[in-house]
């Protein structure tokens, strides 16, 4: 049995890990953390993370229904990000292709019915082949934005 994977210290734990991934492996290999109400701990590695949104969602769609007693769940990637408060035109091109984009490992986070979520953006970049963290954005706002994770609680 495991603490929520909510909690501050799970999460905590699992951002140092992916962090740790990073530099160590120069990658970190998307991954879902998926908890029912025993608290039984799945982790299921998604090396074929799909590229393509509605490839993806399926794959998520999918992971819902294998595991239907899920009742929190996290995904951690690599992915690239555009800061929306400081970026004009943040939404005008996609993140892979915009020109202000940043590199990040990004944590989602949320509980079934959605009333619990945690979102971190941690921001790195590289200099040859060192490795620079910036400071986390956090939020904890349920609902806040879109998630893969809301395929898995889809109905």
């Amino acid at each position: 049995m495991h603490p929520s994977l909510l909690s501050r210290s799970m999460v905590k734990d699992l951002l140092a890990q992916a962090c740790q991934n990073k530099e160590n492996d120069q990658q970190v290999v998307p991954m879902v953390f998926l908890a029912n109400n025993a608290r039984n701990l799945r982790v299921i590695p998604l090396p074929d993370l799909a590229a393509n949104v509605d490839v993806k969602r399926n794959q998520f769609t999918t992971l819902g229904k294998q595991f239907p007693d899920t009742t929190e769940a996290v995904f951690i990637c690599e992915t690239w990000f555009v800061r929306a408060d400081t970026t004009v035109d943040a939404f005008k091109v996609m993140p892979s292709e915009h020109p202000c984009r940043q590199e990040a490992i990004i944590l989602a986070g949320r509980n079934r019915s959605n009333t619990q979520c945690v979102g971190i953006v941690k921001p790195f970049f590289m200099i040859g082949q060192e490795l620079f963290w910036l400071p986390s954005v956090l939020s904890t706002t349920p609902g806040a934005a879109p998630s893969p994770l809301d395929h898995i609680f889809a109905p």
